[in-house]
């Protein structure tokens, strides 16, 4: 009887732990799942993106102007002259970084605006991304053509070749 009480109790351990294991087994499936469904929506989107890119303009995403966020995310997008980017944060920024998209970027589109002494500062057309109809994915971003043009003439134009003529002048 010993030696049956003995196997039994071996059998409900090892059932027990292969129970454990399929339940395990079971979340990291489930896990796997959710990663699946969000690369699936990442996909779409940016197939809606790039699907009528004549309607739409690209946008280049980082979340601030600082030297770490640009080294990380200029080696993933590479920022090229002509690009716009859409700055979640732009009053987080540094020299070195301005002085790299001095070049290559006129317009920036902020989510969160930047403050009178950065717009004064910083070389850059900025315009608000709350006027702008825009799909974001993690790394970029789509601007339709229409309202983005829409938001840059309510900026003054005027205006713009002031700023345009004073952070030029200051260059020097």
């Amino acid at each position: 009887m010993l030696i049956y009480e003995e196997t039994q109790r071996r059998l409900n351990s090892s059932i027990y732990y292969h129970e454990q294991k399929i339940k395990s087994l079971l979340r990291q499936l489930a896990n796997k799942d959710n990663v699946i469904l969000s690369l699936k929506d990442s996909a779409d989107r940016l197939n809606m993106m790039f699907a009528d890119i004549k309607e739409n303009i690209l946008l280049k995403k980082l979340p601030t102007l600082t030297q770490k966020s640009y080294k990380i995310y200029n080696s993933l997008i590479c920022i090229q002259e002509g690009d716009i980017l859409l700055v979640s944060n732009p009053n987080e920024y540094s020299e070195y970084v301005v002085n790299e998209l001095r070049e290559k970027v006129g317009i920036i589109v902020y989510k969160t605006a930047p403050n009178k002494s950065v717009m004064e500062f910083l070389p850059f057309i900025f315009l608000d991304a709350s006027g702008i109809e825009i799909i974001e994915d993690r790394f970029y971003a789509s601007a339709k053509r229409s309202s983005f043009e829409s938001s840059l003439k309510n900026k003054d134009m005027l205006s713009i070749v002031l700023e345009i003529y004073k952070k030029s002048r200051d260059c020097f």
